[in-house]
């Protein structure tokens, strides 16, 4: 779950996308916002979404002010859904959501008029195009994994599909509804491990485990520009801080001093400090 812009303000008014996609099937919802406020996403979140598709078990956004509020917290302890969130810094940590905004910009590129002001009427369709595409890491659409068949689009409209067969009962439409859910989700599950080996490999091709332990001081790589200052000249790395807790082997909470606020980071953002004079006050 995240947030697209700031867009193009639209002649509805409309600044925002607010994204939603499912991991496993990939069906992904757009809905266009006029703000990113808390009241306004927490709202249009179950207006809709949770109104149309009912009430997720868990949700993944990043540390924005409006997914970490009181309002969308307290949300989320009202209908119990268990929320996570990103490490700062890192748009891996959802990936899928942050791949759908590249496509989805790349798909409105090619609509939107010159002004730039009716981005929001395409969304719609765009999803349905979207939705109804086969998708690379499950080998079906999103639509199919989602209701256990394909969406009639405009064209099937326009001449019609082909026979599946002859007309079968409602008892039979069920079972088969309920057996073509079981392979395509089975097909589906298999795609999706040989993508995510394939992605695994390739990533640790490229990346060497660093192991911390809590007390060990580090070094914090967070680059931000800053007005006035060139950038040649900044230094990206910060701290040194102390690693206070080792969450898994990847991820670490990390502190400046005893009264800064702790920071949950990946650990491709961290380096050893090696100074003669680290820090003195954890213990």
């Amino acid at each position: 779950m995240d947030i697209m812009g700031p867009l193009p303000r639209s002649i509805q008014g409309n600044n925002y996308l607010l994204v939603i996609g499912d991991y496993f099937t990939k069906f992904v919802h757009a809905i266009p916002l006029k703000s990113q406020e808390a009241e306004v996403v927490a709202r249009t979140f179950v207006d809709n979404f949770i109104s149309i598709f009912g009430v997720p078990l868990q949700i993944h956004t990043d540390q924005g002010a409006n997914f970490e509020s009181q309002l969308f917290q307290e949300l989320c302890k009202l209908i119990d859904i268990d929320k996570t969130r990103k490490t700062v810094m890192r748009p891996q940590s959802d990936g899928m959501a942050e791949r759908f905004m590249r496509t989805l910009e790349n798909m409105l590129s090619s609509f939107v008029s010159n002004h730039q002001k009716d981005w929001d009427k395409f969304v719609p369709i765009l999803m349905m195009a979207y939705r109804s595409a086969e998708h690379e890491s499950t080998g079906v659409s999103p639509c199919r994994m989602m209701y256990g068949r394909e969406i009639n689009l405009p064209v099937d409209l326009l001449f019609g599909k082909s026979p599946d067969g002859p007309k079968s009962s409602i008892s039979d439409f069920v079972n088969d509804l309920e057996h073509t859910l079981l392979t395509v989700h089975e097909f589906a599950r298999t795609n999706l491990n040989f993508a995510s080996d394939v992605m695994k490999k390739n990533y640790d091709h490229n990346i060497h485990l660093k192991l911390f332990n809590p007390g060990d001081p580090v070094w914090y790589y967070q680059y931000q520009r800053k007005v006035g200052v060139n950038p040649k000249f900044q230094r990206p790395w910060h701290g040194p801080f102390v690693v206070t807790h080792r969450l898994n082997d990847v991820l670490y909470r990390i502190q400046l001093g005893p009264k800064k606020k702790p920071k949950v980071v990946h650990h491709d953002k961290l380096k050893p400090y090696s100074g003669d004079h680290g820090p003195a006050w954890f213990s």
